[in-house]
């Protein structure tokens, strides 16, 4: 693999996980999305959880060293790579980690082996809290090591620069153009749905208390009136009076004497105007 091949390989990685680490299509919320549009099936996984449970545990694990999804791990691998095992039902969630853990222990190895020629101290990378920030850590990986990766080749043996070869164009560009590409599928595909809409309904103040008050406070339903002028005129049959809302304002109830002037009031016949 020539210096031209790994500078092209490790430019395109760059763009692709940098794109994952991205808003508005980070990888969580790539993943927020999948599991959005499949929860309705909630149909369980190989692993006998459901999409939410998945999302659940994989958001709460970023573990990046040999356990799951790591270079140790056929399972992952398997899954990764469209083995048969992998393709029994909805692995998606579970692929989309491998790759992110295959990139991340890929640019974690070849880190070390430019541990030789890197210049700066010994780096420790910031915890990763969410997959978005465990690709946004390998980014930096990259980045850090990619000025001495041409030096570190150019000392390594045979057999030990087509390791790094392979490291370089299989393990991390075409793992972190998968990624990309199954994140931009799910993203691309559902950016452009969108729920209808719930129609707002328009505010409109009691109207029993707008007659008294100057900051009358919001209808609730059709009838135009407050929970609590509802709620009266519901158990009395009447809507309250001026002298019940001052009550009210008070922190008191009305008393009978004021809820049978206003069934009176609910009685008497309404003028008319004009």
């Amino acid at each position: 693999m020539t210096t031209e091949r790994r500078a092209a390989a490790i430019a395109q990685t760059v763009s692709d996980l940098t794109w994952c680490a991205t808003i508005p299509h980070t990888i969580d919320q790539v993943i927020g999305i999948y599991a959005e549009r499949t929860a309705s099936s909630s149909r369980p996984m190989r692993s006998g959880m459901t999409n939410d449970e998945i999302l659940s545990r994989l958001t709460a694990s970023t573990d990046s060293g040999g356990g799951k999804g790591g270079h140790s791990d056929p399972t992952a691998m398997a899954a990764l790579w469209g083995e048969p095992d992998a393709t029994d039902d909805d692995d998606t969630v579970a692929t989309i980690r491998a790759a992110i853990a295959l990139c991340h222990e890929t640019a974690t190895e070849i880190s070390a082996i430019c541990a030789d020629t890197l210049l700066s101290a010994r780096w420790t990378p910031p915890a990763a809290t969410t997959l978005t920030a465990q690709v946004a850590t390998t980014v930096a990986h990259v980045h850090r090591w990619t000025p001495q990766l041409e030096h570190t080749a150019a000392n390594l043996d045979g057999d030990e620069l087509a390791h790094l070869d392979t490291l370089v164009r299989i393990a991390l560009a075409e793992t972190a153009d998968w990624l990309h590409a199954k994140a931009f599928g799910i993203w691309d595909i559902h950016r452009g749905e969108t729920l209808t809409p719930a129609v707002q309904r328009t505010l409109v103040e009691c109207r029993v208390h707008a007659t008294f008050t100057a900051m009358p406070p919001l209808a609730v339903s059709e009838k135009g009136l407050c929970s609590q002028c509802e709620t009266f005129q519901e158990r009395h049959r009447c809507e309250p009076t001026e002298a019940i809302l001052r009550r009210w304002d008070y922190g008191q109830a009305a008393t009978p004497g004021q809820i049978t002037e206003a069934k009176a009031t609910s009685r008497r016949p309404k003028r008319k105007v004009g």
